[in-house]
C-alpha cells in the first residue's frame, strides 16, 4: 500500500499517462495519418498538338524501364513494367520526389507532372519541377492520403 503522499500522487500521475496512452490512439493513430504516394511514369508522343488532353494521349505509354525515384532521403526504387512505382507509409506533409536515374530532362526531352489525391478527391495539380542534376518536384500528402502522381516525359522530334 502507498503510504506517502509522493507516492499516492506518483502512481495516479503513472496510472493517468498509461490512461492517455491507451486512448490517444498511440503508435496505430501515427499509422492512420501515414498515407501513400505512387508515381505513374509515362513517355509521351513526340508530336502533340497545343491543347491536347495529355492524359488520353501519353497514359497508355508506360514509363523508360530505366526511370526510378525516391521520396526525400527513402531509397530509390525503380519502375516497374507498367511504369509505376509506389510508397508506402509516408508522414503527412510536404515531400520531395526525384527522379534520380535516366530520362532527365533536357533540351530534347520536357517533362509535366500533375497529382491527384484519391482520398480527397484533389487534383489533378500540376507541380513545379525543378531541374539540375536530377529533376525534382514537391508534393503535399494529407494524413491518410493516396497521393497519385502522373509524370509525363515529353520527347521533341529533333526537328
Amino acid at each position: 500500500m502507498l503510504t506517502s503522499r509522493w507516492s499516492r500522487s506518483f502512481a495516479v500521475a503513472l496510472l493517468a499517462l498509461v490512461a492517455l496512452s491507451m486512448f490517444s490512439g498511440g503508435p496505430s493513430a501515427a499509422a492512420a495519418t501515414r498515407g501513400s504516394i505512387t508515381i505513374h511514369s509515362r513517355i509521351c508522343p513526340t508530336t502533340i498538338s497545343t491543347g491536347s488532353d495529355i492524359f488520353a494521349l501519353c497514359h497508355g505509354h508506360a514509363g523508360p524501364d530505366d526511370a526510378s525515384f525516391k521520396i526525400d532521403s527513402r531509397q530509390s526504387k525503380s519502375i516497374n513494367a507498367s511504369g509505376n512505382v509506389s510508397f508506402g507509409q509516408v508522414t503527412a506533409g510536404d515531400h520531395k520526389v526525384v527522379l534520380t536515374a535516366d530520362w532527365q530532362p533536357n533540351e530534347f526531352l520536357g517533362m509535366r507532372v500533375f497529382c491527384s489525391n484519391l482520398v480527397t478527391g484533389s487534383g489533378p495539380n500540376q507541380a513545379s519541377i525543378t531541374y539540375g542534376n536530377q529533376a525534382s518536384f514537391w508534393v503535399y500528402l494529407a494524413p491518410g492520403g493516396k497521393l497519385v502522381c502522373d509524370v509525363y516525359f515529353l520527347p521533341e522530334s529533333g526537328r
